[in-house]
């Protein structure tokens, strides 16, 4: 009986896996280098993920596949001169790499795609602001520890191009650099925007481990749900451990 039990939850949990976990994706960027990507879920709501220089798409499988049971179409890309087999990439490669992102909204878009948003981490962040301030098809971005100058990649190089598209900020109050570069982007952003504190909570991804409720803050973003508070003040505090639903109170953010 025990062995049935065991042999039905491992089908329960690939089955649930395939419905996640797309594939492979193979992208190609407008200066010519070869990328691989991970796709998850499906749909014409895509959203782009994007790690942290010296990182790789594994950061973010776990909260792919929770994006593509939203259900979102999403894609993890390796950035040039990132991955498993990759050498480390040039200083001079590092700003290039906006186009990476580029190529993966390029890819959602031509597998049907209406909408698109960019989420990033570190330097991805710098990256998903540069790349959706040369986009105005990019509905929104997702900034997890963005810095003002990442890289050769900053962030007020972005603003102007951003427009007054919603954007939202996460950081942790002890990584200053990231929490300057908040401050700097909720006061210059002209449209609605949310700057979310965080406490000992560690930088890009790993906050998403170590702030329960954050997950829920980005899928509610990221699917339209989340309602803004009126008024801009002090950044918004997410307790380390909170794992309760995210308050939405006032309008929902791209409403007028």
């Amino acid at each position: 009986m025990h062995h049935h039990l065991r042999i039905l939850c491992t089908l329960g949990a690939l089955l649930w896996f395939s419905d996640a976990y797309a594939g492979t994706v193979s992208l190609m960027t407008s200066d010519g280098v070869a990328l691989q990507g991970t796709q998850f879920g499906s749909g014409k709501h895509g959203v782009v993920l994007v790690h942290d220089k010296g990182r790789s798409q594994e950061d973010w499988t776990f909260f792919a596949e929770k994006l593509a049971q939203a259900p979102l179409n999403v894609v993890a890309i390796n950035l040039r001169g990132h991955g498993a087999a990759a050498s480390a990439p040039a200083a001079e490669d590092y700003p290039k790499m906006v186009a990476d992102v580029a190529a993966a909204v390029a890819w959602l878009r031509s597998k049907g795609a209406t909408r698109v948003d960019v989420v990033g981490a570190g330097f991805g962040a710098n990256l998903a602001l540069q790349a959706a301030a040369a986009d105005p098809g990019i509905a929104t971005a997702v900034l997890l520890s963005p810095g003002l100058n990442l890289q050769g990649v900053t962030l007020s190089s972005a603003v102007a191009g951003y427009g007054a598209r919603p954007l939202l900020v996460v950081a942790s109050q002890e990584d200053t650099y990231a929490l300057r570069s908040g401050t700097y982007l909720e006061e210059k952003i002209l449209g609605e925007k949310k700057f979310e504190l965080l406490e000992d909570a560690g930088s890009g991804v790993k906050m998403l481990n170590r702030a329960p409720a954050l997950e829920g803050l980005l899928l509610s973003w990221l699917n339209g749900s989340y309602e803004l508070t009126a008024g801009i003040g002090k950044p918004d505090k997410l307790n380390t451990g909170d794992s309760t639903s995210i308050e939405t109170k006032g309008k929902k953010f791209g409403e007028h």
